[in-house]
């Protein structure tokens, strides 16, 4: 049995330069796109479900009516497949434990299951154990260290030997180490794809779908396949999104290199991402 795996959608009316006529900015279009890619290809390859860990809105204690009404339509649109979404930091109301969540917001059709609490979930024959973002998850966690047949793990959390998009790592508690009873870890709230495999288990970010924010830049986004049986995990890229280049000016730079860099990326209609290691900019940079 196989299911697709995303996190961290992050729906919102971000602010944009580009807006359909009934004012969605295009950077939630392109979300809903990917969200879309993803149910897409979970149809054509005979995948019925679609597990979404964690963080679908964007803003702790705001959710945008018109992001969420136009994601929960979205997904009404696919009957055939199940979507569970878990609960993460950014569904949070508020930093109480109040548990009252955005996620709850796409609770009604018949396919959507929500999970605001711990639950072992049976995927054919893999036992899946979903742990939502909340304070004590070092304690959630412990509580199913000594159950039985816990094949895949899947949680909203920070792992201390896991990086940011910014490239530096946050000391959480959580080590990959302390996941090794799991063969398979499936986690959101870290935008950066990446995997930590080992060889008692594979550990693996998903990342956000888009790039949110410019220290993204550079990434190649993605969603993932997971096989319950072999515990193999397929990387498909998203597509139709705009993305972060960096460029970096500093003393060595070529200015004519760069120039043609910058028209570039401002020719595709993606994002520039200006570092630079001197005092000033170039004048012959000055309004490119």
């Amino acid at each position: 049995m196989k299911f697709v795996f995303t996190a961290d959608i992050h729906l919102k009316l971000w602010p944009d330069i580009e807006y359909t006529d009934s004012g969605i900015p295009k950077k939630l279009i392109e979300i809903l796109c990917t969200i879309k890619q993803m149910c897409d290809y979970a149809i054509a390859n005979d995948i019925e479900n679609i597990i979404i860990g964690g963080d679908v809105n964007d803003t702790k204690g705001t959710a945008s009516v018109s992001a969420f009404v136009l994601f929960k339509q979205l997904l009404e649109k696919y009957p055939s497949l199940t979507f569970h979404v878990m609960h993460g930091n950014h569904d949070s109301v508020s930093d109480s434990e109040d548990r009252e969540s955005a996620v709850q917001l796409l609770e009604g059709p018949s396919n959507v299951i929500t999970y605001l609490n711990p639950k072992i979930v049976e995927f054919d024959q893999s036992r899946l154990l979903f742990i939502p973002h909340c304070k004590n998850m070092i304690d959630n966690l412990k509580e199913y260290m000594h159950e039985d047949n816990l094949d895949i793990l899947v949680s909203h959390l920070g792992l201390s030997d896991a990086f940011l998009s910014s490239g530096i790592s946050i000391r959480t508690g959580l080590r990959s180490e302390n996941l090794r009873k799991f063969k398979l870890v499936l986690l959101g709230h870290y935008h950066k794809p990446q995997e930590i495999i080992s060889e008692s288990s594979k550990i693996y970010y998903a990342g956000s779908p888009i790039a949110i924010r410019r220290d993204e830049a550079g990434e190649i986004k993605r969603f993932l396949v997971v096989d319950t049986n072999t515990y193999d995990v397929q990387s498909i890229n998203t597509e139709g999104y705009r993305r972060f280049h960096e460029v970096l000016i500093d003393e060595d730079c070529d200015i004519t290199s760069i120039k043609q860099k910058i028209k570039e990326i401002q020719d595709s209609g993606d994002y520039l991402v200006l570092k630079k290691t001197v005092a000033n900019i170039p004048v012959e940079l000055i309004g490119d």
